[in-house]
């Protein structure tokens, strides 16, 4: 089953990753489908350009309201723990994250393999695909990433096992009603 489209797409990189931006562009939109993010985070809160904090649990910013109907996925450390839930609580449609610190290698090659996972599960969720599609395609994803690495001469046995560890972490609709569940309504 398909659920209703997740645009507009909202990529927390850069200049878009300050609170101020994102709340000037809402108030245009109104309400975005997907918000999709890489950057530093703690179990409470998420950093944005500048090691501002976007959304963090007293909404410091006053930008966790832009969340309200989105599927917010954030590839930073620790965000499931507490800020994930807390802003499905707020109205987001779900929350995609990690409950443990995400290590990304030093090598710009590297680094692009670690990330591939992000790219399809913000790609299924473009897609309309459910909940339960986009972790089957995460976890494609996974596997096709391991067996790369796994080949490459270059790939230390850290590097692997940091990528593996980055997986284990990764939360969403698919491991707990908390993240809540998209596609079924």
């Amino acid at each position: 089953m398909r659920f209703t489209s997740a645009l507009p797409q909202f990529d927390l990189f850069g200049v878009n990753a300050l609170p101020s931006y994102v709340i000037s562009t809402h108030s245009k939109i109104s309400c975005f489908g997907l918000f999709s993010g890489m950057g530093h985070g703690s179990k409470n809160e998420f950093e944005g350009q500048f090691g501002i904090n976007l959304y963090d649990m007293p909404d410091t910013n006053k930008a966790n309201r832009t969340v309200k109907g989105a599927i917010v996925h954030l590839y930073s450390c620790d965000c499931g723990q507490g800020l994930g839930p807390h802003l499905v609580t707020l109205g987001a449609r779900a929350f995609i994250g990690y409950t443990q610190p995400v290590n990304v290698p030093k090598s710009q090659s590297m680094v692009e393999e670690f990330v591939r996972i992000s790219v399809a599960i913000d790609e299924s969720i473009l897609n309309s695909d459910s909940a339960t599609t986009t972790k089957t395609k995460a976890d494609a994803e996974f596997n096709s990433v391991e067996a790369r690495l796994l080949a490459s001469p270059a790939t230390s046995p850290r590097e692997l096992a940091l990528f593996r560890l980055n997986h284990r972490g990764m939360v969403g609709p698919w491991t707990d009603p908390t993240y809540r569940k998209y596609g079924w309504f």
